[in-house]
């Protein structure tokens, strides 16, 4: 499926968010120490104790066939939590985001600042 989160806490399922809605994966919640594994999994030796030092990590993951991850491990209620947002690999042409024509013309011009802003998940890096 399309998510573009994958939450893993403790006391809690893997849940992701679809279309900006956040569902569970299933009913199994995670015991405590094992989110704390599989983030140990995730980091180089350096990351970890950066992690011990600062209580959280942020990183990029690159899985071949599966994907590219943007990666956040922080503790929440003295256990490991982890949001891993998916980075999409393919450029959307620009006539696919069906947005206002002006806006070509403006991302043509050879000087200026351009700005999209937004919450996260409404589609800046779109």
């Amino acid at each position: 499926q399309d998510g573009s989160d994958l939450y893993l806490s403790t006391g809690a399922p893997p849940c992701a968010k679809f279309n900006g809605v956040l569902k569970p994966l299933g009913s199994e919640t995670f015991k405590p120490g094992e989110v704390a594994v599989i983030a140990q999994g995730l980091m180089d030796e350096e990351q970890k104790l950066e992690f011990q030092r600062e209580l959280e990590m942020n990183l990029a993951v690159s899985m071949a066939g599966i994907g590219r991850f943007r990666i956040n491990i922080f503790m929440q209620r003295n256990e490991v939590s982890i949001v891993a947002r998916n980075i999409k690999l393919d450029i959307p042409r620009f006539e696919d985001l069906f947005l206002p024509p002006v806006l070509l013309d403006v991302i043509m011009e050879k000087r200026g600042l351009v700005l999209f802003v937004g919450a996260t998940g409404s589609g800046k890096s779109t």
